[in-house]
């Protein structure tokens, strides 16, 4: 018991008696001995704040009383199920395998059951998918955290607080919070960059003791909560999102998830678009639903069966209780042939469709992609990842400004005919290689904007042509497009200078040089970097660069200052500024030493190279 939360009767008590008390000196029989009265300072509040050390001591009362701190307990029930999380959050699973989640009101002290959103934000997360999420137990401390939260909230605790004069309440709760569980004290120190120094400070709670208990809560939920059924069909949905409060919020749901599960296992990642009450429609995925044929709308864009009623999402408010998992809502298609194709391709294409026609910079782009891809009847075998691609860069490809085309349609033809090609000739491997070059954004859109200025009048893309061939016009074009401009910055002028050394290999590394502005305007277009804005020092003598190509084609760009006698590297960088190998990064040092020495062994040749 801690003095500072006892009356003054419970800390006499025990105290010894005093030296001077009736108990150590006779007394005269029938005298009844004066009780002395002992003085004592008055007590100051705890951080300054009658109000902050009342709920500081309310939430630890509240930690005690409910055992808050214990991770977990599992029990059976009449056949029910139940495993319990710090006593604040349970899960029970019925019977019939479906499952309740409910919340324990330390305020009233009774279960409640989950169903709002902010319900959900309160619950606990345990990662236990992808594994590699798994090799750490130290999620305890985010549970105990959120347990401990619950009690001060619980205790009073509120944004309220933040108006009163005194000590912070934040820092009431953090202070709370690393007594349990440890944290980051700031020490009155400073490192040489003059950030301060820190140091990791131990809670009362045993490590190796809570994460036994992270351990047991995580066996407890695969071997008596998880139906895996549910999991497979969330994995389904989004493997990248599948948490333990995401499953548990689609488990809710689970006679209608597992019903599309069997009927229309590729248009799960749809679900999200949709509210869970209408998962088990048996017209869910009907064209009647989904097809507009000739109608302003079908019950896929109104409410019920959209999530919310258009006012709501107008106002921007969330009304029902099944909010937390819902993503962007879903519409209709105006072409059955559309719609028709979309329901019959793998749910990696579903989902991605999903996941960009309602983006904040590609809204109805990935409506436009689709429409194209299932118009242009596309023969090739080409993998799901090159579909996959094509419709994230949905906004490069700039589908909105094209609308529904045939232009676009024989691009489509091509592009999946190269993704084909490479698929058979090298494998997959390296076709999702190519697919997942950062450069395909800037291949595409570079590819539309020689379209636009010159390929489209001139009848391209055409049958005959090739993926190959257009970027092959498409880089000549933009080619031209460099050196004029940057003939143009200089009034039409070409300029020239002289580097000391001539195209050189080091470790197999060749270094050619460029020596005219032509020469840094490609360079800086194939590298897309900005090496050609260097012309001007460059003419001038005081800045050199060479091309950089590794026996494997790798390129990079080397750039060095030139001084008096001194070369001094000033970058080398790899194509959009990226990182080059480390033989490159030793071979473009060797480099600039060589040219320096070439630069103190030419008598006066430091003032023209």
């Amino acid at each position: 018991m801690l003095l500072d939360r006892c009356d003054t009767s419970a800390a006499l008590r025990l105290s010894h008696p005093p030296f001077d008390s009736p108990e150590n000196r006779e007394s005269d029989p029938g005298v009844v001995p004066e009780t002395p009265v002992l003085s004592r300072k008055r007590r100051h509040n705890l951080f300054g704040r009658a109000d902050l050390a009342y709920i500081y001591r309310r939430a630890k009362d509240l930690i005690i009383q409910h055992k808050l701190l214990r991770i977990t307990r599992y029990e059976e029930q009449d056949g029910i199920r139940q495993l319990t999380i710090c006593n604040l959050w349970r899960i029970e699973r019925l019977p019939d395998a479906s499952i309740r989640t409910l919340n324990f009101n330390l305020v009233t002290t009774s279960w409640e059951e989950v169903r709002s959103t902010n319900d959900w934000y309160q619950w606990p997360e345990m990662p236990f998918y992808p594994i590699e999420q798994t090799k750490s137990l130290g999620w305890w401390k985010d549970i105990i955290k959120g347990a401990i939260w619950k009690a001060l909230i619980a205790a009073g605790y509120s944004g309220e607080l933040k108006k009163k004069k005194g000590m912070k309440p934040g820092q009431m709760a953090y202070f709370l919070l690393n007594q349990y569980v440890g944290g980051t004290v700031y020490l009155d120190k400073f490192d040489a960059y003059g950030y301060p120094l820190t140091k990791e400070t131990p809670g009362r709670l045993d490590p190796e003791t809570m994460k036994a208990g992270a351990r047991a809560l995580r066996a407890a939920f695969f071997q008596h909560i998880l139906d895996h059924e549910v999991l497979s069909a969330v994995l389904a949905i989004n493997y990248r999102e599948c948490g333990f409060r995401r499953y548990l919020q689609f488990a809710r749901y689970r006679s209608g998830l597992l019903k599309v599960a069997a009927e229309h296992r590729n248009l799960l990642p749809l679900l999200p678009g949709i509210n869970p009450d209408q998962w088990s429609r048996n017209d869910l995925f009907s064209r009647k639903l989904w097809v507009k044929d000739g109608r302003k709308s079908t019950a896929i864009d109104r409410y019920p069966v959209q999530p919310y009623p258009i006012q709501a999402r107008k106002s921007g408010r969330l009304i029902t209780d099944c909010d937390s998992i819902l993503g962007p809502y879903v519409g209709s298609f105006d072409s059955a042939a559309v719609w028709r194709w979309l329901s019959k391709a793998s749910s990696l294409i579903v989902r991605a469709w999903y996941m960009n026609h309602t983006s904040q910079f590609g809204y109805h782009s990935a409506n436009y992609v689709i429409a194209n891809m299932a118009l242009a009847n596309i023969n090739a075998k080409a993998p799901v990842c090159a579909y996959v691609k094509l419709i994230c860069n949905s906004y490069y490809l700039r589908d909105k400004d094209y609308a529904v085309s045939s232009q676009i349609q024989q691009l489509y033809r091509l592009y999946f005919a190269h993704a084909a090609n490479l698929w058979k000739e090298n494998g997959y491997a390296v076709v999702r290689e190519w697919v997942k070059d950062v450069d395909q954004k800037s291949i595409i859109h570079d590819m539309l904007d020689w379209l636009e200025a010159e390929g489209f009048a001139q009848g391209f893309p055409n049958k005959r042509a090739t993926w190959t061939s257009l970027l092959r016009r498409s880089d000549d074009w933009h080619r031209r497009i460099a050196i004029d401009c940057m003939e143009h910055e200089l009034n039409g002028k070409t300029l020239e200078w002289v580097s000391l050394l001539p195209e050189t290999v080091i470790d197999d590394i060749a270094f050619a040089p460029l020596t005219n502005s032509r020469a840094l305007a490609v360079e800086g277009y194939e590298l897309k970097h900005c090496i050609g804005n260097y012309v001007d020092m460059c003419n001038k003598g005081r800045y050199r660069a060479y091309s950089v190509l590794e026996p494997d084609g790798s390129r990079s760009t080397l750039g060095f200052s030139v001084q008096s006698r001194t070369a001094t590297l000033d970058q080398h960088r790899g194509k959009h500024n990226g990182p080059i190998s480390p033989a490159a990064k030793e071979a473009g040092r060797l480099f600039v030493e060589a040219y320096q020495q070439a630069l103190r062994e030419k008598k006066g040749g430091w003032q023209h190279g």
